[in-house]
């Protein structure tokens, strides 16, 4: 099993999937073999090669006719989501089987900055609301000072 790496990704990408595996399970097609990821490159993918692209459209072929493959999305920065897919593919999990977990998953990645945001609201309703009742109690602690002093001095 060969982990292919598109020639567009980033290179920052590259360096983290080399990073966790061995070098020799993985395929770098950078600038030296540009224009071969074609249909050249695919028909020479064994059964369990892995492909990670930027590409949707090749990302999308190789899954129509039941190839391995891992969508990185540049927008998102994906890489958590690449290496997890890997480990799965690794694991022997099969396409549906990681595509079915991702799809359970995405609600996080998806809704976290708004499940937040939400929670942060909250969280500042509650701030107001404990202020606003430890300036109630302030007010009361203090005229039950002030009564406490009147009294007290009232029998000097």
């Amino acid at each position: 099993m060969r982990i292919i790496l598109d020639e567009n990704l980033p290179a920052q990408t590259k360096n983290e999937i080399k990073e966790s595996y061995e070098s020799e399970d993985i395929l770098d097609v950078d600038e030296s073999y540009k224009g071969i990821l074609d249909l050249r490159l695919v028909d020479k993918m064994d059964e369990n090669d892995i492909m990670i692209t930027r590409d949707k459209e090749l990302h999308k072929n190789l899954l129509d006719i039941d190839k391995y493959s891992i969508y990185y999305d540049i927008q998102k920065n994906n890489i958590v989501e690449i290496l997890v897919k890997l480990k799965y593919y690794l694991k022997g999990y099969d396409q549906q089987t990681i595509e079915a977990s991702s799809k359970m998953n995405n609600h996080i990645t998806d809704g976290a900055n708004s499940l937040l945001r939400k929670r942060f609201e909250e969280l500042k309703k509650e701030n107001s609301e404990l202020k606003c009742r430890m300036n109630v109690l302030e007010g009361k602690l203090e005229s039950i000072l002030n009564t406490a002093n009147s009294v007290l001095d009232g029998k000097n």
